[in-house]
């Protein structure tokens, strides 16, 4: 069945409220302007204001089958901070489907049960707050895996191309081949640039050894002469010779 692109009634107007700029794609069977609004969630997500809107108007009982099942105190206990944070995670998009789920039934019960007098408005309104859930869910699902994705790459500049890409028919964007291609270029013009202002270190800065000067530099060479040791009190000199055995004896001879 093809749709064509007509202006909505004023009703089905305020109730989708304000159309984003958005191009329209080509989908089965999907009135444009449906189109448009669940393309811009799609891209950037409901915002919380919104998304805490819904749940006000959608609100779910907390015995019921469409809430999320609350993770056992038992198993709270022995779970690290991890385990916890990502079972938060699912629990928030579990009740977020639960919402999408429960508008949803509102508006196909009110179908099965009035087949005379529509409450087109009611109908109209909660169709539109599952698909608004709905794309959300959709969004941050596309998130969550680019998430697990972006601490697997070591490489700083490709990891700032993967994480500034938009997702479009593909998880990191179908023009990512040319964007990192563009990156490494630019990053090996960079190092080029600050190679190119350092200067080289003068032969002869390090030590005999191969190992950098101290914190003074190398220590100066001195014209100054050393001084002779000084002589030992009592003895001969340290530089002089011991007299030998024949030189002792002949100098502790009695005087005749």
């Amino acid at each position: 069945m093809e749709i064509e692109d007509e202006p909505l009634d004023e009703e089905a107007a305020r109730i989708l409220g304000p159309e984003p700029g958005c191009k329209p794609a080509e989908e089965a069977d999907l009135h444009p302007a449906i189109i448009r609004r669940w393309q811009s969630v799609l891209k950037n997500g409901l915002s919380l204001e919104e998304r805490q809107a819904l749940f006000q108007d959608l609100a779910i009982p907390d015995d019921s089958m469409l809430h999320a099942p609350a993770l056992n105190p038992e198993i709270h206990l022995h779970l690290d901070a991890v385990a916890l944070a990502r079972d938060r995670h699912l629990q928030a998009t579990q009740n977020c489907l639960g919402a999408a789920l429960l508008a949803h039934g509102q508006a196909f019960s009110c179908i099965i049960a009035d087949n005379e007098s529509l409450d087109r408005p009611f109908v109209l309104d909660k169709l539109h707050a599952a698909g608004k859930l709905l794309t959300d869910i959709f969004h941050q699902q596309t998130q969550s895996r680019r998430a697990l994705i972006l601490p697997k790459v070591t490489d700083k500049v490709n990891k700032k191309v993967l994480a500034d890409s938009a997702a479009d028919g593909t998880l990191f964007g179908s023009d990512l081949a040319a964007k990192l291609k563009d990156a490494k270029a630019s990053a090996a013009v960079g190092q080029a640039l600050f190679a190119s202002g350092r200067k080289p270190a003068p032969k002869g800065s390090g030590n005999a050894d191969g190992r950098a000067p101290g914190r003074w530099g190398p220590r100066a060479p001195t014209s100054r002469r050393a001084a002779p040791p000084r002589p030992w009190k009592g003895g001969p000199s340290r530089q002089q010779p011991y007299p030998s055995q024949s030189t002792r004896s002949a100098r502790w001879q009695p005087k005749r």
